[in-house]
């Protein structure tokens, strides 16, 4: 749908039709559309949000979406379906990328099919660019240049500094703080609850499950440093 239908259609709303006594009101369009946007088969249906420019061309995309969508982003098939939050310029252009997010993307992230699918927290810059399903209902936060890879991040609630947990499903599930530049390879972090400190943990499957603080560093060998340490008795 051009932004010149959709401008047409948003005058509808400001007046109500009456209908045999009863008052009835169109259906809710949204509220501004840029240029060159909203091409495709039933793209921006029912929205109500703000819309960039060159932004939500393909089909089904952008449906019923009420948040805020930035300039060249959501270009996807069914991509930003039913989004409330806010997704900056360049972001979410995938397949299905970030529907149902309810919180906070900036620019050049969620690239990926299917990224950032039901996400509710806040994602840095160039982040959850993947093959695809990076970030999927994450509600922590991420920094800039992390989870970058296939279903990284995945229902993450903690805290992700920059440029960490890039690998394949690293840091899913992980609920504590790292720091920059760990957790750089297959399957690391995943399960981690506690504090890991910069440049740790880059090894496969290290600090899986971990529930112990660990500093700068420290366990970069492949399976290091997984799950609560047994403490031997004197």
């Amino acid at each position: 749908m051009r932004s010149s239908t959709v401008l047409r259609y948003s005058l509808l709303t400001l007046a109500a039709i009456v209908v045999s006594g009863w008052i009835v009101a169109p259906a809710a369009f949204a509220q501004k559309i840029g240029s060159n946007s909203c091409d495709g088969e039933d793209a921006c249906d029912a929205a109500e949000g703000k819309i960039g420019n060159d932004a939500c061309n393909d089909d089904f995309a952008c449906i019923e979406t009420a948040g805020k969508i930035g300039n060249d982003s959501c270009n996807g098939l069914d991509a930003c379906t039913e989004q409330i939050g806010k997704i900056s310029k360049e972001s979410c252009n995938n397949t299905e990328s970030c529907q149902g997010q309810t919180g906070k993307i900036k620019k050049l992230s969620c690239n990926a099919k299917h990224a950032c699918i039901d996400q509710e927290g806040k994602i840095g810059k160039e982040s959850c660019n993947g093959t695809s399903d990076a970030c999927q209902g994450q509600a922590g936060k991420i920094g800039k240049g992390s989870c970058n890879d296939i279903i990284a991040c995945q229902d993450q609630t903690g805290k992700i500094k920059n440029d960490s947990c890039i690998g394949f499903a690293a840091c899913q599930d992980q609920s504590g703080t790292i720091k920059k530049g760990s957790c750089n390879a297959k399957d690391a972090c995943a399960g981690n609850s506690a504090k890991i400190g910069k440049n740790s943990c880059n090894g496969v499957e290290a600090c899986t499950d971990n529930t112990v603080d660990i500093g700068n560093n420290e366990c970069n060998e492949d399976f290091a440093c997984q799950g609560t340490p047994v403490i031997t008795p004197i």
